[in-house]
């Protein structure tokens, strides 16, 4: 069999795996997220109009259950760019946080069913302001959305924010790397919310025959996966 029909067994298996941990499993929304400003809802603030719209152009998120890491671009008036890294928990814990003017966010997360709520107060020049943060998924994984209430400051209104995922190179998701190590072909590939497959191809002793090995590493499972195939060289017995 040839070595481009053994590799479907990484693909495969990947495929198979993720679709029945998809099931069960809270969404996972690690990734670069762009602002779709066509379709979000800037919303308005009582006595000052519309919400700057802009004001985040991407964000990049690193979500590792209960951890939510959250990297925030800002577009300051002078041109500048400035980025903000907020860290929360999911397990309804507090959790503190400094905003952009170096003001303190106190907050909250937790799980409502397939969404992931925070809760959060900051002080601020015009008084405490409360936000709710409602984050959900698209079932391709593939959008973001974000709806935000506040209450109290400035920023007093509503906003439905859409954020697109950017995906790598032609659109996967996947980052793949093949290389020689010594005798052997050695692809890995790392998918963005964690899990790793390796897939090994070595020659065996007489040239008739081809040993594929794949390993599935992921922290939902207890300990990897190994799993190996031995082709035979077409024509031979």
């Amino acid at each position: 069999m040839k070595i481009e029909q053994a590799a479907l067994t990484f693909a495969s298996l990947f495929i198979c795996l993720n679709m029945a941990w998809a099931q069960n499993e809270k969404p996972n929304f690690t990734g670069t997220w762009k602002l779709d400003k066509e379709k979000s809802e800037m919303g308005t603030r009582e006595g000052y109009g519309r919400f700057r719209g802009g004001m985040f152009d991407s964000l990049v998120i690193e979500h590792n259950e209960p951890t939510l890491i959250i990297k925030r671009k800002m577009n300051l008036p002078t041109a500048e760019e400035r980025t903000v890294e907020s860290k929360y928990t999911t397990d309804g814990k507090s959790n503190s946080n400094e905003g952009f003017r170096g003001m303190t966010s106190k907050s909250k997360t937790h799980w409502e069913e397939h969404k992931l709520i925070t809760e959060s107060t900051m002080e601020t020049e015009m008084g405490i302001m409360e936000t709710k943060e409602v984050r959900s998924l698209s079932s391709d994984g593939k959008t973001m959305t974000v709806e935000v209430t506040t209450k109290g400051g400035r920023r007093e209104g509503t906003r439905k924010l859409v954020f697109n995922k950017q995906e790598a190179g032609n659109g996967d998701t996947i980052a793949v790397v093949t290389q020689w190590r010594e005798d052997q072909i050695v692809t890995e590939g790392i998918m963005d919310f964690g899990s790793k497959l390796t897939e090994t191809y070595i020659l065996a002793p007489g040239g008739f025959q081809i040993i594929v090995t794949l390993r599935v590493e992921d922290k939902r499972l207890k300990e990897p996966i190994n799993i190996r195939h031995v082709y035979d060289l077409h024509g031979q017995n």
